[in-house]
């Protein structure tokens, strides 16, 4: 078998990704062995999948933010129409707001972290409904008190790969 850019040259090894044959010189270009069009190929892979991770950090992002002031403006609405004062509303609605909308947000990034915390616990499978219950019930509160937590950690781990992606 010949080398596929080389014809004229004896093929030492194969692409590890279409099989073409690969001379010497050509089967030490790329780690692991690839030939010129699987390498391209492979690097374009790498830039989509990172270019998607980068979409899905703007998305995460961008719902924390919506689910924050969402929650800030209907506190402090709530409160508008409890106190009926402008100005009570606004001094203890908008931190209140801001602190339930951040631990609403919160609360998928606490369940990941329970979930991976968590991920050899095989008692639940012998509990009945109402264990299931209870125990979902208990996991969804840890979640919310451990979600103030793990989200910002998460938050500005997105922040961070989507400034080097702008730098």
């Amino acid at each position: 078998m010949k080398c596929y850019h080389h014809p004229d040259r004896d093929a030492v090894a194969y692409c590890s990704q279409c099989g073409r044959g690969l001379c010497a010189e050509c089967s030490d270009a790329h780690n692991p062995i690839m030939c010129d069009n699987c390498a391209q190929l492979a690097v374009q892979q790498l830039v989509d999948d990172y270019n998607e991770i980068i979409r899905k950090n703007k998305q995460k992002i961008r719902t924390i933010h919506i689910i924050i002031i969402v929650t800030t403006i209907l506190v402090t609405l709530g409160f508008w129409g409890i106190a009926r004062s402008p100005i009570a509303a606004l001094l203890t609605g908008v931190p209140t707001g801001i602190f339930v909308g951040w631990e609403i947000a919160g609360i998928p990034y606490g369940w990941r972290a329970l979930n991976n915390l968590f991920s050899n616990l095989r008692f639940i499978l012998i509990l009945p409904i109402i264990g299931w219950l209870i125990f979902y019930g208990i996991k969804l509160g840890l979640a919310a008190v451990i979600g103030i937590v793990a989200m910002p950690i998460e938050y500005f781990k997105m922040r961070k790969v989507i400034n080097q992606n702008q730098a």
